[in-house]
């Protein structure tokens, strides 16, 4: 940096009425006043950049900058003294003025005591005299402790020009080299997310529930639709007579292949699956709610090694406690169209929904107290060069170029998509249950509540019920009701991408094959899944009778009615006045309805 001899360039200085914020990723609300690491070498960059044009220099100090280790505000002590040097918001604001002074040595600026703002600034914090202020002691003793935090940390590597930043000479015309190097200190800092977070039991886990949601999916839907399909496709090709002779045998085959044992033990997988993901889910939601909030200064700091960490780790948890709600709906669904309309289910479905609503809604204040943290950091990562304090790659930005930070289409997805399938499930679940209890009603209910019968017409026909019924058997209701199904199923499918693609980036960061990760929770998250395996397997070999008859109280029998229109009867031949039935022992089918709609009856029935 050349000298001008004719003149020295002014610096101000002037004070502000609030801390500045820092834009991290996502923006957490209780991240925007901690001055990330980045901040410092690009706002040196800015003051070197000032003063080689010779442009006017400024320094402003927050209510934040110059604390001492006493409290008070002082910023010769502050910077001078490495304990206060370190704490979190000061080292910014001495490099900065350790910088400033060392421009002032050499002749090229001088601080404008004519500036009102200035002489307020400097009596407000203190500001020592920078014609023989020590900057080279400041900036050296950041050097040094640069230079610890590369060789004797556990938060990242640097590369070796950052690591040797203490062996420059600090003078006015380097202060470019070490704002060079400063600028790649967090390149190579960790960026892992917690083990408890996304370790490999857990990653296992959640790719086993998107394989698992979507295999039995695929296979209710071979079991009740596509050989029907199929042979209605073929019947195209055949000629007028052997066109309904090919639909009608593909629909008993459907019939056929719904009805047997590998049919039933979909169904009954499906439902036991559907319960242990919905607990798996709603375990990690809450967990989130719970680990995660600002409020509590013990909450999620024991899992966060920096506050990078714990915001990769909030934005982890959040994303896949609201992404994964995807393959819920998506059996939900399975199971209600194929006539499962357990309300058991479907409360506990609509819990999880509410809970990824509730953590989409406050995703922004889901980290963990920032005092908390830093409490931690200082008690646990404490380096001598550094006046005792943690690492100042404790305080590294993530890179935006993350893409599970990056990207948040796939979570808001999730949430609008969510909100249509389960409105969709929620009206055919009520509209099941109104169907069930109006069946129920005596003949003279019926009638006074002009509700029709089954077989009975009469009076009931100009109900709104009949005329409902009557408008989705039309053209137009048929295709309203068809579109309407291909929309909840596209939304569903959108959804489960969604959770693909925000779980891919979490996936390609833990190395899976590595035992050392493998501790005893992340076994025990991979556990949760193997008791629908191998019931899956256990009813395909011996059938549901077999799977379910040892599970009951003594005084009940599992039993198969090849009828499911015939009325059940007890084991002493009195007939019941009704099939109670249990949706957990739904094992027969009859096939696709004529309608096109999928359904299986359930015809195993609980008998005393």
């Amino acid at each position: 940096m050349s000298r001008d001899n004719q003149r020295r360039f002014p610096l101000q200085m002037s004070m502000s009425g609030s801390d500045p914020n820092y834009y991290w990723p996502t923006n957490p609300p209780s991240l925007k006043h901690i001055p990330y690491f980045q901040a410092i070498p690009i706002q040196l960059a800015y003051l070197l950049d000032d003063s080689s044009h010779r442009n006017t220099l400024g320094l402003s100090f927050a209510p934040s900058d110059c604390i001492t280790v006493s409290g008070t505000k002082n910023c010769t002590e502050a910077c001078l003294n490495p304990k206060s040097l370190f704490q979190l918001g000061n080292i910014k604001t001495c490099v900065l003025m350790a910088s400033a002074a060392l421009l002032v040595q050499n002749e090229t600026y001088s601080v404008d005591m004519s500036n009102a703002a200035t002489v307020e600034t400097t009596e407000s914090f203190l500001v020592p005299n920078f014609t023989d202020f020590n900057a080279v002691g400041v900036l050296t003793n950041v050097a040094n402790c640069i230079t610890q935090s590369c060789t004797n940390s556990n938060l990242g590597d640097c590369a070796t020009s950052v690591r040797d930043v203490n062996t420059i000479r600090v003078v006015a015309r380097n202060l470019v080299v070490i704002a060079t190097r400063l600028s790649s200190y967090c390149a190579l800092a960790k960026k892992e997310i917690n083990s408890d977070i996304a370790g490999p039991g857990l990653v296992v886990a959640y790719l086993l529930q998107i394989v698992f949601a979507v295999i039995f999916h695929l296979c209710l839907k071979f079991t009740t639709t596509w050989i029907r399909k199929m042979f209605h496709l073929f019947s195209w090709f055949r000629g007028r007579r052997g066109r309904e002779e090919t639909r009608k045998r593909g629909k008993l085959l459907q019939s056929d292949l719904a009805a047997s044992r590998f049919g039933a033990a979909v169904v009954s997988s499906l439902v036991e699956f559907q319960e242990v993901q919905i607990y798996f889910v709603a375990s990690i939601q809450v967990a989130t709610l719970i680990s995660f909030n600002p409020g509590n200064p013990n909450a999620g700091s024991v899992n966060s090694y920096s506050y990078g960490g714990a915001l990769l780790n909030s934005v982890t948890i959040t994303s896949l406690s609201i992404t994964s709600l995807s393959c819920i709906l998506l059996v939900q669904r399975s199971l209600q169209r194929v006539g499962m309309h357990w309300w058991y289910p479907f409360i506990t479905m609509t819990v999880t929904y509410v809970l990824a609503l509730v953590i989409f809604a406050v995703q922004g204040d889901l980290m963990p107290s920032v005092d908390g943290l830093w409490e931690r950091f200082d008690s646990d990562s404490q380096l001598t060069l550094c006046g005792g304090r943690p690492s100042p790659m404790t305080y590294c930005r993530p890179p935006y170029a993350l893409s599970f930070i990056r990207d948040a289409g796939s979570v808001y997805a999730a949430c609008f998509a969510g909100s249509l399938v389960w409105l969709g499930l929620f009206v055919d679940q009520v509209a099941s249950t109104a169907d069930s209890i109006t069946k129920k009603l005596p003949t003279s209910l019926h009638q006074r509540l002009r509700v029709p019968r089954e077989g009975k017409g009469g009076r009931g026909l100009d109900t709104l019920k009949c005329r409902l019924e009557k408008w989705k058997k039309g053209k137009i209701g048929a295709w309203v009701s068809k579109a309407y199904s291909i929309l909840i199923s596209l939304a569903v499918l959108w959804m489960v991408c969604g959770y693909i693609t925000t779980l891919r980036p979490v996936v390609a960061r833990v190395d899976i094959g590595d035992t050392s990760g493998w501790s005893f929770g992340q076994l025990i998250a991979l556990a949760v899944w193997i008791p629908t395996f191998v019931k899956h397997v256990y009813y395909n070999i011996f059938g549901i009778e077999g799977g379910f008859e040892e599970r009951i109280a003594a005084n009940y029998t599992i039993s198969r009615d090849d009828d499911p229109k015939k009325p059940a009867t007890s084991t002493e031949g009195r007939r019941l006045p009704h099939a109670t039935t249990y949706p957990l022992l739904s094992v027969g089918a009859h096939g696709a309805t004529d309608s096109g709609m999928d359904s299986i009856d359930e015809n195993t029935h609980r008998t005393w």
